[in-house]
């Protein structure tokens, strides 16, 4: 235990120096403060993975090499390249994204209300971080299931995001405001809300809740990705799946967005590999896709 502590030292003394430095300087309104601490940072963070993943997988869809492509690049998502010049998924994106970032800052008060400001680095981090993702988790695979279910829920907001037709980074936030809400903001607010964790605690998960909703949809089998190896857990090809064979209204498959039991448990679980190899440029329907 002891060893554990020395090594928490350093990182406590970090996070304390960080409060001080950045997140605890008073401004002239104590209230601005809470909204840039509570507020802005979180979104921020978020914002930034996000564009840190679209950076990276795109930068592979556009340089990778033949042998790299070939080899890492999941077949269904070969034709990525051909969206990223759509001023519709850019407009999109951005649309979703103003109303993610609107309700997180407006959410400020309950983010400060759940979390408490440590100045140490607690051993219950990736505790409380495994705590939130399951929750978050349960409540994304119940809405996701009655986004493809419900027939008005489909036709007006789930099926936006199905309507690019090769899974990238970017178009992971490719969806109806209502949805990106009522998924990720919710899911957020409310496995905080659930487990009360320190405000460090809270930021990390933000990172990985973030990494794990943009990673799956970036169409790389990478090796070294955790998501692709760990046991358990969504990989991309499993989240690819299912865009490229539930993009229908009904009993979708693969539904959750971290962990693969939840699948398992409530039947919606499928590794289904068909036989035939879409091209690049086959141009194949959603209504000419095997429904597992």
């Amino acid at each position: 235990m002891n060893g554990t502590s020395n090594l928490l030292q350093p990182l406590s003394a970090a996070w304390a120096a960080t409060l001080d430095t950045y997140l605890l300087n008073p401004t002239s309104s104590p209230l601005a403060n809470d909204l840039i601490l509570y507020g802005v940072v979180p979104y921020s963070i978020a914002l930034g993975v996000f564009l840190g993943c679209t950076v990276y997988a795109n930068l592979l869809d556009a340089y990778a090499p033949k042998w790299f492509y070939d080899r890492y690049k999941i077949e269904y998502s070969s034709g990525a390249r051909e969206q990223y010049g759509s001023m519709r998924l850019i407009r999109q994106v951005a649309f979703a994204h103003f109303w993610l970032g609107i309700t997180s800052i407006g959410g400020f008060q309950l983010i400060k209300w759940f979390t408490t400001t440590s100045r140490e680095v607690s051993l219950m981090l990736p505790v409380h971080i495994f705590l939130m993702l399951v929750i978050d988790d349960i409540w994304f695979y119940w809405v996701h299931r009655a986004f493809h279910v419900v027939p008005y829920l489909w036709q007006n907001i789930h099926s936006i995001h199905h309507e690019m037709k090769y899974p990238t980074a970017f178009a992971a936030a490719y969806m109806s405001p209502i949805e990106i809400i009522g998924t990720v903001g919710i899911g957020t607010l409310l496995a905080g809300t659930v487990v009360k964790p320190d405000f460090l605690t809270f930021l990390t998960y933000v990172a990985i809740r973030t990494f794990t909703t943009v990673d799956p949809h970036n169409g790389w089998m990478l090796p070294f990705n955790p998501m692709n190896f760990l046991p358990f857990i969504v990989t991309v090809f499993d989240h690819d799946l299912h865009h490229h064979f539930s993009s229908y209204q009904g009993h979708a498959k693969n539904l959750a967005s971290v962990f693969t039991p939840l699948d398992h448990l409530f039947g919606t679980y499928s590794a289904f590999k068909p036989k035939l190899k879409f091209a690049k440029n086959s141009g194949a329907s959603n209504a000419s896709r095997k429904k597992d």
